[in-house]
């Protein structure tokens, strides 16, 4: 059967989503510069020669995987936006990246790989402060390291545990 136009460019997706996902977990388990083409193709499962037909270098691999960390960010922010309460807002979220974490360590990658910015703990900051935002930071990356270091000894914690913080007054 011949292939359409469209079934062509799902195929194109899933493979440029492979290599992104191969890259992913190779740049954060090991580093940019640690990281050669030829892993993350072995890794995608796809030739070098068919990586490098999507992404010219590593680094141009580093920026779309950036990209879209940073749409993924802009949607988070919309979701805190658009809730009512502050204590709301971080629960959301905090139930959402617990949810992310139960189905795979794909969210920890992310996480460790692209340090949170300040433009997102900046969002956080105008629901629920500025001290409360950074600890709220910290929590969720030191999970993320954990759940990569731990593999299967990792127990994702509550959403009422996670947010408990947000019950207690900031001291300045």
């Amino acid at each position: 059967m011949p292939r359409t136009k469209e079934t062509g460019e799902k195929m194109r997706r899933a493979t440029r989503e492979k290599i992104l996902n191969a890259a992913v977990d190779l740049f954060a388990q090991k580093g940019l510069a640690a990281t050669s083409a030829k892993d993350i193709a072995e890794k995608a499962g796809v030739s070098v020669g068919l990586m490098y037909h999507y992404y010219k270098t590593k680094e141009e691999m580093f920026e779309a995987i950036e990209n879209l960390a940073i749409a993924e960010i802009a949607e988070l922010q919309e979701m805190l936006e658009s809730q009512k309460s502050p204590e709301n807002a971080i629960k959301l979220l905090a139930s959402e990246i617990i949810k992310e974490m139960s189905e795979s360590t794909e969210f920890a990658r992310w996480t460790v790989l692209l340090p949170c910015t300040k433009e997102f703990t900046g969002a956080l900051s105008k629901h629920i402060g500025e001290q409360k935002a950074q600890f709220f930071v910290a929590i969720i990356q030191g999970l993320c390291q954990l759940q990569l270091t731990l593999k299967e000894g990792f127990r994702v914690p509550s959403v009422e545990l996670i947010t408990s913080f947000l019950t207690t007054k900031e001291n300045n």
